[in-house]
């Protein structure tokens, strides 16, 4: 059977069981800790999912009508077929300009609960035109170790936070670390970071991404690199952040919105 299929059917069982959250995705999606206020006019690609009228996810706007997403933040909403909202042109949460989800895309070998291929497409009902919505270039260098890349979101600014999206999109400065290294320190909690993934953030900790910020985007140069996907904790030493590689994805993006180029 195919996977994607039976871990819907699992994830359903587990909602009919009532162990799952009636809006989980603001509660599943990981990890912006040691970061400040920022302005939409500086980071005018980056808008927010609202499922079911509870924030839930960051987004990049790749084209008027795409955007690129975690995986993990639209799946449980189609399984349970709720409605994906759109905020964008706003520094506050939930604010600004609305707008419907056309459809949701996921990465087919996506299995919920697992890390690896935590990326996802939505196509907005109608083109986002706004003085801040503006699509961002899709990264085709693939990161390098000590970049510096910016992450942004509306995630906690504090791991101890209730589990409720920061007002003002907040921003942080991180760096790509050591992938062997990374792959070293998630290893003992049996937590694997693929080549799909790379790791962002400082080996002491103290600046990361937080619960809400996932699916926001994290850029180097200018160009959007990665998607904000796991974690253990936040800003925890030696758990960076891990980051979903859009050069892994590439064809996949290019085949599912006509968006970029081919690896």
């Amino acid at each position: 059977m195919d996977e994607t299929l039976l871990s819907k059917a699992f994830v359903l069982c587990l909602l009919a069981l009532g162990n799952l959250d009636a809006t989980p995705l603001q509660k599943v999606g990981p990890r912006i800790i040691g970061g400040h206020d920022t302005k939409i006019e500086d980071h005018p690609y980056q808008v927010g999912l609202i499922v079911d009228n509870e924030f839930s996810c960051g987004a990049s706007i790749i084209s008027p009508t795409w955007l690129l997403t975690a995986a993990h933040c639209v799946y449980v909403a189609q399984i349970q077929n709720s409605t994906i909202q759109v905020f964008a042109n706003s520094t506050e949460v939930n604010s600004g300009i609305f707008i419907y989800a056309n459809q949701s895309i996921y990465h087919e070998k996506f299995i919920y609960g697992l890390e690896d291929y935590d990326i996802g497409l939505i196509q907005v009902s109608e083109p986002l035109k706004c003085v801040n919505c503006k699509p961002i270039d899709l990264d085709t260098a693939g990161p390098k170790l000590n970049q510096s890349a910016t992450i942004t979101g509306w995630g906690k600014i504090n791991e101890m936070d209730l589990p409720e999206p920061h007002k003002i999109l907040q921003k942080a400065t991180v760096r790509v670390l050591n992938q062997t290294l990374c792959e070293e320190w998630y290893l003992p909690k049996k937590k694997y970071v693929t080549e799909r993934m790379f790791c962002a953030g400082y080996a002491m900790g103290g600046i990361d991404a937080c619960e809400g910020d996932s699916g926001g985007p994290i850029v180097i140069g200018g160009k959007l690199a990665g998607v904000t996907s796991w974690g253990i904790g936040c800003a925890e030493p030696k758990f960076p952040g891990v980051y979903t590689k859009v050069t892994a994805y590439l064809d996949w993006i290019k085949e599912h919105s006509g968006i970029g180029s081919s690896k």
